[in-house]
């Protein structure tokens, strides 16, 4: 089975080896572990590397064991060639005989012509003849008969495997592999025991033999019985595990028929009934071994319980075997805030005071922690995540700083909370000083003059850039010009680059007036543009309020474009790109996709489980009431059928009632009636308790294959966080850009927020509009078909359910 992971993936044959070294008890679960996290790191340093050479490594399996699992694996590989993927696909119904011919035949000439093999499910998952639920289904299949052979397979091979480990751990033949003696020399010394032996002499080992004719050294016997009792430890341990193997299935066996189990619909609890009597002792271990295997894992109730359940061995009797713990749930991050923000963030703390006015040094809001959640755990040993617990991102804007859990004022003014994101203090009240400056401004001001109001006897030449707070300026503006207040131009807004860049930009918190001609600028204004003697060619304006112009014209290709309602705020954006791009980069170091992969790589797992787990219990309840004897009074098939939903649907349980209330559920049992229609009764029950052995052991082979894909989901998952772990450092400084980015970012929008126009903005223009003008509102656009000639521009719409659209009327002063 394909594992879905785009990284470094474990090999399917790598899988199934070590899967079936687990089966045949030659590792433990906890070895299996220990494999995997091996595995898992040599393959990001070599993805050639293979489980076998893992197992050499660390020294879990000797060559002799190693062998040993090669040849089970063949064996079982033959015993399954009459059950193969097509095969097992039209058992289970999921494809017809002649889809699984044509995907045969396709095999072959893929063969022929590129001489590489393709699986044949992969061949009917691309022809789109199965789904991958139905391939899944059948590997699980494949899976669930390997384990029927197991058995025999073991004992086949085991039987043979020690007697050959007999033979070679006999003294003479470990000499002759040794190079100590021939095989001629070995036949001699043979030839001398077998004499002594006839003469009645006192018997004497090979060994003292061999010393004797051949000079062997007592280090060379020495030698020889170290070899021997490694053989011994060899086969004494394949003996065990056999012995294991098949001690552990007969048990299996026997309990499967003494006992029915269920789960509640959440697998928080398991019960365990008792469904035969029974004249042999029930041991404990075996009781708990049983129930790992059927996926109880977990929250087993204690043994002296147990015990006296076993001891009463009542049929009908029934105990909670198992009972799981649900996730504990977090407790949210809250703020509370201690001016009137306008939003519903604020705490029921009756005691908050709220601040109209803030002075230097007064708490504005107050961070209550969260409280993480704890995860819970099913009956099945996974685990229920906890909801995630929620932080409310509240960030430091100009004028406030971060103290502990404590939001504190810097300075005095009002407090504003902005997109319930971040804290800002505006200053009360604050005189801006006012400074002159003689001359043209060829160069960047810095932020010398960023809170100063300037009066410029000149021009802000191409490469000038200026940031104030109000300014007016003599001559003419061909730089960059970014004011928080208002902007006077007595001369020109001109610029000789007809590209976008910045430094076209002319932008103001408050209304922006031109005296004279505007060309190939982009101005931005959080109020008005008023500029009624003025010409504006090929230029963009973002007005917040109104535009006021005396001729609007366009060169080709580079139309003015007016726009009224909407203030895009160009920085705004750029930081909103840079915002984008750190936090993919962030997700990158977070692997968080990754992570998302192999958590639904596993969740689909465990999903497989579930649902075999499902039709198993819906079978046993149909069995049950195929036994009612009152059901042979419905005759017909229908009347049946809504019969045992009826049933099934009662009160009487449930948990089983719920699980029937899923699609997937009642698509099963619609299925099912549909195959078991036109039968007898006799039939259907036959039909029935065949599908609840068969389900019975998907189920199972679910468990198994689960459990091992567990195992490999905690060690990649462990790989991928230590990879995140050493990059903490890095993801906090980028945590804290980001965090630094929004805040630049609202603190540029702020007063777009606050300066929203009381009535609808206008362009108004007293003489020529020419033909390509673009005209803009917030959601409406309009390009101007003909000349026009003083003309009033606005957007509006007849009702609420209308669309906006741009009107042109007549200018009136």
């Amino acid at each position: 089975m394909n594992s879905g992971l785009s990284n470094k993936s474990i090999d399917n044959k790598d899988r199934n080896l070590l899967g079936l070294a687990v089966k045949c008890r030659l590792i433990s679960i906890e070895q299996e572990k220990q494999i995997l996290s091996v595995f898992i790191d040599e393959i990001d340093i070599n993805p050639d590397v293979s489980i076998v050479q893992i197992f050499r490594e660390i020294n879990y399996l000797s060559e002799e064991e190693i062998k040993f699992l090669f040849a089970i694996q063949k064996h079982l590989k033959m015993k399954l060639l009459d059950k193969k993927f097509g095969e097992l696909g039209i058992a289970n119904k999921f494809i017809n005989p002649e889809k699984v011919k044509k995907a045969i035949d396709l095999q072959s000439e893929l063969f022929r012509t590129t001489q590489e093999s393709k699986l044949i499910g992969d061949i009917l998952l691309e022809q789109k003849e199965i789904t991958k639920a139905n391939k899944a289904a059948i590997l699980l299949s494949q899976d669930r008969v390997k384990d029927e052979f197991l058995a025999e397979a073991m004992n086949d091979i085991a039987s043979t495997e020690m007697e050959r480990i007999s033979i070679s751990m006999r003294f003479g033949a470990i000499a002759v592999k040794e190079g100590m003696i021939s095989i001629d020399q070995l036949n001699q010394a043979l030839l001398v025991q077998k004499s002594e032996g006839k003469e009645n002499k006192t018997k004497r080992y090979l060994g003292e033999i061999l010393k004797e004719l051949f000079g062997l050294s007592d280090e060379d016997l020495t030698h020889i019985f170290n070899i021997q009792k490694e053989f011994e430890k060899q086969r004494l341990s394949l003996k065990k595990a056999l012995s294991s193997y098949n001690l552990e299935t007969n048990t299996n066996k026997r309990l499967n028929q003494l006992f029915e189990y269920r789960f509640s619909k959440n697998k928080l609890e398991a019960y365990l009934r008792i469904v035969k009597k029974n004249e042999e002792d029930v041991l404990i271990p075996d009781v708990i071994s049983w129930l790992d295997s059927i996926g109880i894992r977990f929250g087993i109730c204690d043994e002296k319980v147990m015990g006296a359940f076993i001891k009463k061995w009542e049929t009908g009797l029934e105990i909670k075997i198992a009972q799981g713990y649900a996730p504990l749930e977090p407790v949210n991050e809250s703020i509370e805030f201690l001016f009137k923000t306008g939003v519903a963030l604020n705490t029921d703390n009756a005691d908050s005071q709220v601040l109209p006015f803030a002075k230097k040094g007064d708490i504005l809001a107050k961070r209550i922690p969260y409280k993480e959640g704890k995860p819970g755990k099913d009956v099945c040993g996974f685990h229920i995540a906890s909801s995630e617990y929620k932080i409310i991102p509240l960030s430091c804007g100009e004028g406030v700083m971060k103290q502990g859990n404590h939001f504190l004022a810097e300075i005095d003014g009002n407090p504003t909370l902005f997109k319930n994101r971040t804290l800002f203090l505006t200053p009360n009240n604050l005189s801006y000083e006012t400074k002159y400056l003689t001359g043209n401004i060829k160069t960047d001001l810095g932020v010398e003059y960023q809170d100063v109001n300037l009066r410029v006897d000149g021009s802000i030449d191409t490469g000038g850039k200026v940031i104030c707070h109000e300014i007016s300026v003599k001559g003419d503006v061909k730089g960059q010009l970014s004011a928080t207040g208002s902007v006077q131009i007595d001369g020109n807004a001109l610029n000789n680059s007809t590209a976008e860049e910045q430094s076209n930009i002319i932008i103001s918190g408050e209304d922006i007036i031109v005296k004279k001609d505007i060309v190939n600028r982009i101005i931005i204004t959080s109020k008005s543009l008023i500029a009624p003697n003025s010409d504006i060619t090929s230029s963009k304006v973002y007005a917040f309020q109104d535009i006021l112009l005396n001729n609007v014209y366009s060169e080709e290709g580079r139309p003015t474009i007016l726009q009224i309602g909407k203030n895009p705020t160009l920085k705004a954006n750029t930081t909103n790109q840079l915002i984008d791009e750190k936090k993919q980069l962030l997700k990158r170091l977070l692997h968080e996709e990754e992570l998302e992969e192999i958590d639904g790589w596993f969740n689909g797992k465990i999903e497989v489980q579930s649902n075999y787990l499902e039709q198993q219990t819906i079978l046993q309840e149909l069995i049950k009431l195929f036994s009612d004897k009152s059901f042979d009074s419905f005759k017909s098939f229908e009347q049946k059928t809504d019969e045992l939903m009826n049933r099934i649907n009662g009160t009487t349980n449930h948990d089983y009632s719920d699980t029937l209330g899923s699609t997937r559920a009642r698509q099963f049992i619609n299925e099912l009636f549909n195959d078991i229609r036109n039968l007898s009764q006799e039939e259907q029950k036959s039909h029935i308790h065949e599908m609840a052995d068969i389900k019975f052991g998907m189920y199972r082979a679910a468990v198994n294959a689960t459990q091992r894909y567990e195992n490999e989901h905690n060690a990649r998952k462990e790989v991928v966080l230590k990879k995140v772990e050493a990059l903490m450092s890095e993801i906090a400084e980028l945590k804290q850009e980001i965090d630094d980015l929004y805040v630049k970012k609202d603190y540029l929008k702020l007063s777009e927020a606050k300066l929203i126009p009381a009535v609808s903005p206008t362009v108004r223009v007293k003489n020529q509009v020419e033909k390509g003008t673009i005209i803009k509102g917030r959601e409406a656009s309009l390009e101007v078909a003909q000349t026009i000639f003083g003309v009033k521009f606005s957007e509006q719409r007849k009702t609420a359910a209308d669309a906006f659209k741009i009107v042109i009327e007549g200018f009136y002063e």
